[in-house]
């Protein structure tokens, strides 16, 4: 028996759509290349990728930032990560306090829209 997995539908619209999904998950979760970060950060959608990722996704690089760059943010502005049922997610280990966020505009510090 397969899986379904339902995607929002901005994904197709994504400049990574199509890519590896391997690219966006490096193995210690911060050390992403430049590329993809470049690729974030011209993609037409990723606003939504972002906003998406805090909501819903615990790994990975989503919407040009990381996982420990979307933890940190969430504790700042208080978003509960949700599970796809909508209960919380409970993290398995302590996050770290803090992460700088690289290579972010001031703007995506300031998501007024998420939240």
């Amino acid at each position: 028996m397969g899986f379904v997995v339902h995607r929002p539908a901005w994904q197709k619209d994504s400049a990574c759509s199509g890519m590896d999904p391997e690219k966006f998950f490096p193995e210690d979760s911060i050390n992403v290349s430049k590329e993809i970060k470049d690729l974030c950060h011209s993609c037409p959608v990723v606003e939504k990728c972002l906003e998406h990722a805090l909501r819903h996704e615990s790994v990975g690089f989503w919407g040009g930032m990381s996982a420990r760059g979307r933890d940190s943010y969430r504790r700042t502005h208080r978003i509960r990560l949700r599970t796809p049922s909508g209960g919380r997610v409970v993290p398995q280990k302590k996050q770290p306090k803090l992460e700088a966020v690289e290579d972010l505009d001031d703007d995506w510090r300031n998501l007024s829209s998420v939240g």
